[in-house]
């Protein structure tokens, strides 16, 4: 007995060792999962106080970086309180979430009340939008501005600022009108001086705010401008290097007429062009242009100073003056009118084939033809009360390659009244006569010589 359970524990010695060092090995496991998880813990730990401390230098940063109040564009607009024409006090922290247009103005300010219904009508078209139009008045009095908005029917929010606190508080220039544009944060994205083209131009800057866009800063430059002139009307063209719309405003300098004529606001074009009307003939006007880009920046252009032409009175027209326009046939049949011809200097020369001085003159008057392009000069060599086959067979003898036009009734000679044969009309590029000669030419270079003065207009 004693034996086997001698043997039996025998047996059991290497077991029991065994299992001993299993339970050993499972403690050293145990140990060093322990310290696993211990580590893992620090370096959780470690991480969440670097993004703790990484979270509040981040906030000292945001902070720091947050919009300032100020009038620069990205500075948080300074806040204002004012009343409206009901009475009512208004203030712009109260729209924060909408955008907000500010435009500045007064009554006396004819740019302002340019704008006007140009501000009404986006304000009619987006009333029920994340819009805000505020039209602040400076320096008036509520019943003055009462009668202006009646008068113009006006429904757009219009606030009074008597005593002026927002253009300094604002830092506005000195001139009228001035619109600040203010996202839905309260930060000032657009500060605008003067007057916008029309309503599209207000929109496409409220669009451009509203989906982040960039908007267009320099102005349109203005280039090519000419002037061109009759009795009752100036008509004003020039160029953009960028689409805009046009206008010209004008005054009387020796009286009380004045106005602005604009092109469609429609018209964002590069070639401009705007008719004065209802103008007083042989009258001296002052005139300027402006052309507003898609995003109401201006440039103004001054013209200079420029006459209408005087109304023809009975008898033979003078330099200065309109040349009298007239429709005759050449000897090859064809109708050539005057007026088809501007752009370009014209000689109306009235000659007659039994005219000695007139036939000895015509060789200059071809050469002169030849010598100039044809975009230049025109010569209309006018027969008086001739027969088509005299002229014809005269022309065709002298080799005569200019336009040569009959006047057998004598009608265009009876407006013109030449005293003597040959009589030459020098007619410039806008259709008024600048020079008037009684006598033949000795040579081609005193025609050219004409024709030089008036284009270089010495």
């Amino acid at each position: 007995m004693t034996r086997r359970i001698d043997k039996q524990h025998s047996k059991g010695a290497p077991g029991g060792r065994r299992r001993q060092e299993q339970k050993m090995s499972r403690v050293a496991t145990r140990v060093r999962t322990v310290g696993k998880i211990a580590k893992q813990h620090l370096i959780t730990t470690a991480v969440i106080s670097i993004c703790l401390l990484g979270l509040a230098v981040w906030g000292i940063v945001a902070l720091d970086t947050s919009p300032e109040v100020g009038t620069e564009v990205g500075n948080l607009a300074p806040d204002f309180t004012l009343e409206n024409l009901d009475g009512d006090t208004v203030k712009l922290a109260g729209f924060r979430g909408k955008m907000v247009v500010a435009n500045f103005w007064a009554t006396w300010c004819d740019p302002c009340a340019d704008d006007m219904p140009h501000l009404q009508a986006v304000f009619d078209d987006r009333s029920d939008e994340d819009l805000v139009i505020l039209a602040i008045n400076i320096g008036q009095s509520a019943a003055r501005v009462r009668t202006f908005v009646a008068n113009r029917g006006l429904t757009l929010p219009v606030l009074l600022d008597p005593d002026m606190m927002t253009p300094e508080k604002y830092n506005l220039p000195q001139t009228l009108p001035a619109t600040i544009f203010i996202n839905t944060h309260g930060i000032i994205e657009k500060v605008k001086s003067g007057t916008f083209g029309g309503q599209r131009q207000i929109e496409n800057m409220i669009n451009a705010i509203e989906h982040h866009q960039p908007i267009e800063e320099l102005p349109p430059i203005i280039s090519d401008v000419s002037v061109s002139a009759t009795e009752s009307a100036i008509t004003v063209s020039w160029a953009t290097h960028e689409p805009a719309t046009g206008r010209v405003d004008y005054r009387q300098l020796d009286g009380y007429q004045s106005g602005t004529q604009l092109e469609p606001e429609d018209s964002l074009v590069l070639n401009h062009s705007v008719t004065i009307g209802d103008l007083e003939p042989a009258t001296a006007y002052g005139i300027s242009v402006a052309s507003h880009d898609a995003f109401g920046n201006s440039s103004d252009y001054d013209a200079g100073t420029f006459t209408t032409l005087a109304t023809l009175p009975p008898g033979r027209p003078e330099p200065g003056m309109r040349a009298p326009d007239f429709t005759l046939q050449t000897v090859d049949g064809e109708w050539v009118t005057l007026s088809e011809f501007r752009g370009k200097i014209v000689m109306v020369h009235f000659w007659r084939s039994k005219c000695w001085a007139c036939r000895r003159e015509m060789p200059h008057i071809q050469a002169a033809f030849e010598e100039w392009p044809d975009d230049e000069l025109v010569v209309l060599a006018i027969s008086v009360r001739e027969s088509a086959d005299t002229v014809r067979d005269f022309a065709e003898s002298h080799g005569l390659t200019f336009p040569v036009l009959l006047d057998s009734e004598g009608m265009v000679d009876e407006l013109y009244q030449p005293p003597v044969f040959p009589t030459t009309f020098f007619v410039d590029a806008e259709g008024v006569i600048r020079e008037v000669r009684e006598e033949r030419f000795g040579n081609s270079q005193e025609i050219e010589s004409v024709i030089r003065s008036i284009i270089t207009g010495e």
